[in-house]
């Protein structure tokens, strides 16, 4: 039985908790590559953010595509994750498919995949690309790079408070953001996410 959900609780609300296995990864999944590039601040990121969210007319946009009951949930995960590769099952479920619905309620045609959907023959494939398909061409608009929260070197916080560890947090999506020409990024750890471009 299918039901709708409202797009507006859906970006309004939290990502439900992680649930981590017995025996889970230790390691730092950084790979060893440092950003040299100039750092600007993107000005005005939340309050734009902001100003976009309150501009949306969500009267319009009351419902998104038919989903399954319970698939945009809050509770925490019932599977255990232990390592990137079970975060990225967890990204997809609670970001990606939300977050596709409100775009769809939006009108803006833009799907979450992993990369193989792409396509391309890059050698570094990101963790969750945005992608566009039209006209027979299927366009990568967006990278991903996920890294699990419970390793200390993923800190995203930290990271903020120091250029040179932001640098390498912040290399591995700004490389395959220009292999893969794109204008927009992230990487996150499910807990804290840098938005760039």
């Amino acid at each position: 039985m299918a039901s709708t959900i409202w797009a507006k609780h859906i970006v309004e609300g939290p990502l439900p908790p992680l649930k981590i296995g017995p025996h889970h990864t230790v390691f730092s999944a950084l790979q060893r590559l440092s950003f040299v590039g100039t750092l600007v601040p993107w000005n005005n990121f939340r309050q734009n953010v902001q100003a976009v969210h309150e501009s949306q007319n969500w009267a319009r946009r009351e419902t998104t595509s038919p989903h399954a009951p319970g698939l945009h949930t809050t509770q925490p995960f019932r599977v255990h994750i232990g390592d990137e590769h079970g975060l990225q099952g967890c990204f997809q479920q609670a970001t990606g498919e939300a977050l596709v619905a409100v775009l769809e309620a939006c009108s803006v045609r833009l799907c979450f995949a992993d990369f193989k959907c792409s396509g391309s023959t890059y050698m570094y494939p990101p963790d969750v690309v945005g992608l566009r398909s039209e006209g027979g061409t299927t366009d990568v608009k967006l990278v991903g790079e996920l890294k699990v929260p419970w390793v200390a070197k993923h800190d995203l916080r930290t990271a903020m408070r120091g250029i040179p560890g932001l640098r390498q947090k912040i290399a591995q999506p700004l490389r395959d953001m220009q292999c893969l020409g794109c204008e927009y990024g992230f990487i996150s750890t499910y807990e804290d996410t840098i938005f760039l471009r």
